[in-house]
């Protein structure tokens, strides 16, 4: 049986983040059972990772969510590359994906990864977005791919897409994250001598205005006034890095803050071990693979109840909830877990236990299942004809 052939297409800039993740997932677990091409704008240092997977990628960029010349350039890419299956995973790779793969009768997958209706300020605009999610659901799209349940829950609630056609694969870990290793011995910037009384917080990920970090340092200052030992080290980079490190100088807080830029996987591991709470305080998300990584750490998360966040997290059982954009919510939280050794570890152990659930193994297999039988149905389409 031939192997599907499968255009994975994400045209915002790949460099770093959740999506990355999971399409090198996706590909190096499955490279030899499913032929992928990479799709979309792709930065120097993710095009060399794929690359070294055998991938080929073909760079295509598009100005906006309506840009015609992208449509015919990624139909081109689709025809020259012999693609049977387009799976989209983003919101402007999933317009424009789906427009030039439903154009050729392409069998066509969406995985929503991050919603952008989550993002309450942009008004009228969010309207607009569920009507054409729905349009391309309904039209364009054979199989739509949720991460969370909590995501799926709320499409099916408002219509934007069919029960018959939705589908949970939620985001797995490769089990390096479960084993034990030494904390931070090889991590830039992290001092190994505790201070007495010290409590070590943590956020990794993109400083960029969806991650909402400036809610996290003002939440961290306010803390600091009963935990003066307290530090906080911000593991990624993005385009807010400059104003956020202004904001910290600010609040007061910037001597107790370490900036550690972008790390390497095998270094956020030894980080996050170091680590006493991780607090992620987004505005949204499906699934994080931070917040996931952070659990099966053992460390005790703090984050926002947002999108699925609450999918990993029970409240008080193997983690704590705030709500978003509360810096005194998060500062209590804090504060709370700062004040217990015993309650962080109890959280912790908890929150290990439950992230063993979400398996690459699991993730590859049911991804695989799904190509195969969309693979299966176009060459008994190809049959008909």
């Amino acid at each position: 049986m031939t192997r599907p052939r499968v255009a994975l297409v994400s045209l915002t800039p790949l460099a770093t983040g959740g999506i990355e993740t999971h399409l090198l997932q996706l590909v190096r677990g499955l490279k030899h059972e499913v032929e992928f091409v990479l799709v979309g704008d792709i930065l120097p240092e993710y095009r060399v990772l794929m690359e070294t997977e055998g991938v080929p990628v073909e760079r295509v960029t598009a100005t906006g969510k309506f840009d015609l010349h992208c449509v015919t350039e990624l139909r081109r890419v689709f025809r020259d590359r012999g693609v049977s299956i387009v799976h989209t995973h983003d919101t402007r790779g999933g317009l424009l994906g789906r427009l030039a793969g439903r154009s050729l009768r392409l069998d066509c997958v969406h995985t929503v990864h991050t919603p952008a209706f989550f993002l309450k300020d942009r008004g009228l605009g969010i309207g607009a977005y569920q009507w054409a999610e729905s349009a391309l659901n309904r039209w364009a799209t054979r199989t739509v791919v949720f991460v969370s349940p909590t995501i799926q829950a709320l499409y099916l609630r408002k219509g934007l897409v069919r029960a018959v056609q939705a589908t949970c694969i939620p985001n797995g870990l490769e089990p390096f994250w479960f084993e034990p290793g030494e904390a931070a011995l090889d991590v830039p910037s992290c001092d190994h001598k505790r201070a007495p009384g010290e409590v070590r917080f943590i956020y990794v990920g993109r400083l960029s205005p969806e991650k909402d970090v400036p809610t996290l340092l003002r939440a961290f200052a306010l803390a600091l006034a009963e935990m003066p030992q307290a530090r906080l080290s911000i593991v990624g980079d993005g385009p807010e890095r400059a104003q956020l490190e202004r904001t910290a100088v600010q609040l007061g807080c910037a001597d107790r803050l370490r900036w550690m830029g972008l790390v390497a996987r095998e270094g956020v591991r030894a980080a996050l071990r170091a680590a006493d709470v991780f607090v992620l305080p987004s505005h949204f998300e499906s699934m994080s693979y931070t917040l996931l990584e952070a659990m099966a750490c053992g460390v005790v998360c703090v984050a926002t109840r947002v999108g699925g966040n609450a999918d990993l997290i029970r409240h008080g059982e193997t983690g704590l909830l705030v709500p978003e954009s509360d810096p005194q919510a998060m500062a209590e939280a804090m504060l709370t877990l700062s004040r217990s050794q015993e309650e962080r570890a109890r959280l912790a152990r908890a929150a290990g236990r439950a992230a063993r659930a979400y398996s690459l193994e699991a993730m590859l297999e049911r991804s695989l299942a799904l190509y195969n039988t969309k693979h299966l149905a176009a060459r008994s389409d190809d049959a008909v004809k």
